[in-house]
């Protein structure tokens, strides 16, 4: 009938992967935010993708700290605070390496040094969802299962995929609806 199909609509709806970091969007509002913006122009402003994505960075270094009782790292700039916690087994070698990859990524676009933007931003986009994923493990959900590294979908390959969806279930309603008129008795 008619209301199961609305009920899938409304359900297919709410299923639409927007992002591989949507398990952020219930964590931290802000960096939900700022990778959703990210993702929103990393195929049509790679050069801003890269400089939010150092901020992304940035940021999650400064929540790691105060979370690992070392808000005086956030006094220090980027590169000293990745080796504090490098240093001090807050973070593992892989983290590590992955923020400095954003870190020098950033400041060459920053200093307008940088080729291939779009090749650099998925870069960045990796490294953030790596050190995001271990974020959530090691401070968040221990549990934390992370899905395979996706870059991100241009906004118009998204959009085509869930109006596909949509239009499909759409159909099927319209189809319901005109064969109840169709069947429907006059008293």
């Amino acid at each position: 009938n008619y209301m199961s199909i609305s009920y899938e609509i409304y359900e297919e709806k709410k299923k639409v992967k927007k992002s591989i970091f949507d398990f952020l969007e219930n964590e931290n509002k802000y960096l939900f935010n700022l990778i959703t913006e990210i993702e929103n122009i990393i195929y049509i402003d790679a050069h801003g993708a890269i400089l939010k994505g150092r901020i992304y960075a940035e940021t999650l270094c400064k929540i790691i700290a105060e979370e690992s009782d070392l808000e005086e790292l956030n006094s220090l700039n980027q590169i000293d605070r990745i080796k504090v916690l490098a240093r001090d087994e807050i973070i593992n070698d892989e983290i590590e390496k992955n923020l400095h990859n954003i870190r020098m990524i950033g400041n060459k676009a920053a200093h307008g040094e940088i080729e291939e933007d779009l090749e650099s931003a998925i870069s960045v986009h990796r490294s953030l969802y790596k050190i995001t994923c271990w974020y959530m493990v090691n401070y968040i959900a221990f549990n934390f299962r992370a899905h395979k590294y996706e870059t991100p979908k241009p906004i118009m390959e998204k959009k085509l995929n869930e109006n596909t969806k949509l239009e499909s279930l759409i159909g099927e309603f319209k189809e319901l609806l005109i064969h109840n008129n169709s069947t429907a008795t006059v008293e």
